[in-house]
């Protein structure tokens, strides 16, 4: 699942395994009574040769992630808040024979 965020910093830094690009973002999220900002961060190993952007971690916001995510937050503000009953039709995760 993709997560929208406000880029609050960057940085490139140095560890004993290699570089690291590490992100900064904020957030929302909800505790039921309110909406609030949360930060989270997002750590990007140095890699060798070439890495396909859908495969990485982090990437920039599209029209198409952009309409993903403000149906998505429709509904995190419709549910976010108070309490909501909902049910689930769909087919459930069953333990295989074997185990």
């Amino acid at each position: 699942m993709i997560v929208g965020g406000k880029v609050a910093s960057r940085q490139t830094y140095q560890t004993q395994h290699g570089k690291v690009f590490k992100i900064e973002y904020m957030v929302i999220r909800s505790n039921g009574k309110g909406f609030f900002q949360s930060p989270e961060e997002e750590n990007i190993k140095e890699f060798q040769g070439v890495v396909r952007i859908q495969d990485l971690p982090v990437r920039v916001q599209t029209p198409e992630i952009e309409k993903d995510l403000v149906a998505r937050g429709a509904k995190f503000c419709k549910y976010g808040l108070g309490h909501h009953y909902c049910a689930y039709d769909g087919k459930e995760i069953e333990r295989a024979q074997d185990c």
